[in-house]
This record gives structure tokens, C-alpha cells and sequence, in this order.
């Protein structure tokens, strides 16, 4: 669980935000010997200005254990808002892509 508190200084934006979220990690989830997956689920609050919302949101990543490439797909739901220009559901794919240590040494 953890609180955040955001502060605008542009004129057009929200002037104060505040986002609060309880979510949780179940990792290395195995589908078989080299296929696993992680399911990252979240409810949130958002309060901009006199605007607020509760949603729920959950990242899903598909991976092969020594393999550069997984799957992952973000999916957000509002529960009940009246924040301007809120989207009831939305979600999007992403192909990543993990370097090996060899290329991350500082």
C-alpha cells in the first residue's frame, strides 16, 4: 500500500493530486517447466482537485525462463468516477525485452 501526492504549477492542470493504492505480486507463477507467469493486481483511489475515482488495474507478464522476450498486458477498469475524460476500460500489450547482466555492469 503506499500514498502519493502530486502538485501542479501549470494554470490548465490539477493543482493538487492524490493517488492512493493496496496491491500485491504473485510472482513465478509456473504453467509448465519453462512457461510461468506474474499477476500484479491493484485498486486505486485518484482525487484531482474536487474530482475522484476508484479503479482497478492488474499487469499480467508471460515468460520463458532463460529467454529474453515476455508478454505483459496492463488492463485498468474504473469502479466509479467522476473524473473528466476517464476511460472505462483500457488496456495495451507490451513485447519486452531483457538484457542480459553482461550489459548492465556500472
Amino acid at each position: 500500500m503506499y500514498y502519493l501526492y502530486s502538485r501542479g504549477f501549470d494554470f490548465d492542470a490539477a493543482t493538487n493530486g492524490h493517488f492512493l493504492t493496496v496491491n500485491s505480486n504473485f510472482a513465478n507463477i509456473k504453467l509448465t517447466n519453462q512457461l510461468f507467469m506474474q499477476i500484479v493486481p491493484q485498486i486505486y483511489y485518484l482525487k484531482l482537485e474536487a474530482q475522484d475515482g476508484f479503479y482497478a488495474s492488474s499487469t499480467v507478464i508471460l515468460a520463458k525462463r532463460n529467454f529474453p522476450l515476455s508478454l505483459s498486458t496492463i488492463v485498468n477498469k474504473i469502479i466509479q468516477t467522476n473524473i473528466a475524460g476517464s476511460k472505462d476500460f483500457i488496456w495495451n500489450v507490451t513485447l519486452i525485452y531483457s538484457f542480459s547482466k553482461k550489459y548492465l555492469k556500472a
